[in-house]
């Protein structure tokens, strides 16, 4: 972190290969990728981590459900597909464009059926693979990006990975 100011954080510009990126190239070595970055998170999910943070400092909105519902529900949706079209990533012969059409489409269905995330640790709550990084390799530690933080159970960060 370089510094604070009025409940932002500053930090530095950091590069290296994404999560998405090493997960496409090493599919074989997923269990290993996303061990690393759990691994990142076992402070947050120890008992007393949600007290230590203090009232109001979890973002309430980004539950999973409010989250993706917000995300994934509109405009926001079709822009995302269109940039999933254009990179023109495939898995398996289908457009992956296509797969996250047909995912999101279910996972709207199903939106009142899904559970609310509250619990009593801390979740970062916004693992997008994007926004972890490997700038010392995929042997070495990640650095987490943008974390949304909220009480809920550590569940929340293992279904976001």
């Amino acid at each position: 972190m370089a510094g604070a100011r009025d409940g932002v954080l500053f930090t530095e510009a950091i590069g290296g290969p994404t999560l998405g990126d090493l997960l496409l190239a090493r599919p074989e070595e997923t269990s290993i990728l996303l061990g690393r970055c759990l691994a990142e998170l076992r402070p947050l999910h120890r008992p007393g981590a949600a007290r230590r943070l203090g009232p109001g400092a979890a973002i309430g909105e980004r539950g999973i459900v409010d989250t993706f519902c917000r995300k994934f529900d509109g405009e926001d949706t079709a822009a995302y597909i269109v940039h999933l079209d254009s990179e023109q990533r495939r898995r398996e012969g289908e457009p992956v464009a296509e797969l996250v059409r047909g995912s999101v489409r279910r996972l709207l269905a199903l939106r009142e059926t899904l559970p609310a995330t509250v619990g009593t640790t801390l979740a970062y709550g916004d693992l997008k693979p994007e926004h972890v990084l490997f700038p010392d390799g995929p042997d070495r530690r990640p650095v987490l990006l943008d974390p949304g933080l909220l009480r809920a159970s550590p569940l929340v960060d293992l279904a976001s990975c």
